[in-house]
């Protein structure tokens, strides 16, 4: 029988041998939009690794901002050693992870690569592209030969600089990355149709719209949004022509409200909107 060796136990460490990797990046600008875009393609034929790309800044601060479930987590760049033990601290993040210090920053944004760390001494974030493991648990032994992730790869990032005034708007612009546009080519036919068209109007940059949907009971609109700040309120101003919204709660139930001028930190709002 094979023994297990507890995790606590082992003494395995960095191997003295080095392979060749070979990266190959495509960076984007478009037109109309700050975001830098990063596409990254490789082979990976190494085992029990990790890919970070490093974003090195002269931020000077001791937190950060993190994008979570209807939430920007703000999180300390140095945790305290009295309750984490562990040599590094990698972090989960959902669509961002931003440095600023109430002037100037930036944001890296990111399309399913779910763990970063700051590494404080540099003020470098450091997005990890792959991470490879052969097991899993730390409570016995547990293979994972799929998740040294060998062949090819591709992954999707951004970075932006900001400033006080696009601090939360480069927030919003990395979730709309997660979906891009999604065109439909129509049949011939005649018509007329405004070449620009404001469907919503207007939202603050500080507000997160994360729904724009038809309610499955009555077909009614529902929107959803909430505010990116945790410290502080924001003028919520929402407008749909020829409709009125009624506050809801999450599971879309209206609540008899009225419609708030104010989104206070971290609120989440849903509102369903009637035609007149």
């Amino acid at each position: 029988m094979e023994a297990v060796i507890d995790i606590t136990e082992r003494r395995a460490g960095r191997s003295k041998e080095l392979a060749k990797l070979t990266l190959t990046t495509l960076i984007r600008l478009e037109k109309g939009n700050p975001r830098l875009q990063f596409t990254t393609t490789f082979d990976n034929q190494m085992t029990n690794h990790r890919l970070r790309v490093l974003f090195p800044s002269p931020i000077e601060v001791d937190h950060h901002f993190a994008d979570s479930i209807f939430e920007t987590v703000k999180r300390p760049n140095k945790p305290n050693q009295q309750f984490w033990e562990n040599p590094s601290n990698p972090q989960h993040q959902e669509c961002f992870v931003s440095l600023f210090d109430g002037e100037n920053g930036l944001t890296i944004g990111n399309y399913g690569l779910n763990e970063y760390e700051i590494l404080p001494e540099t003020a470098t974030v450091a997005l990890t592209l792959l991470r490879c493991v052969g097991e899993l648990g730390d409570w016995g032994y547990f293979p994972t030969p799929e998740a040294q992730c060998l062949g090819q790869q591709e992954v999707h990032y951004s970075f932006e600089s900001i400033r006080k005034e696009t601090q939360y708007a480069s927030y919003w612009r990395a979730q709309e990355g997660q979906v891009p546009p999604v065109i439909t080519q129509t049949d011939h036919h005649k018509g007329q149709i405004a070449s620009s068209k404001t469907y919503l109007a207007p939202l603050a940059d500080q507000v997160a719209l994360t729904a724009f949907k038809r309610r499955i009971s009555d077909n009614a609109l529902i929107t959803r949004a909430y505010n990116l700040s945790n410290d502080k309120s924001c003028p919520l101003s929402l407008d749909l022509t020829h409709h009125q919204a009624q506050v809801t709660d999450l599971l879309e139930r209206e609540m008899g409200d009225s419609l708030p001028h104010n989104l206070e930190k971290a609120e989440i709002i849903t509102l369903a909107w009637k035609e007149d």
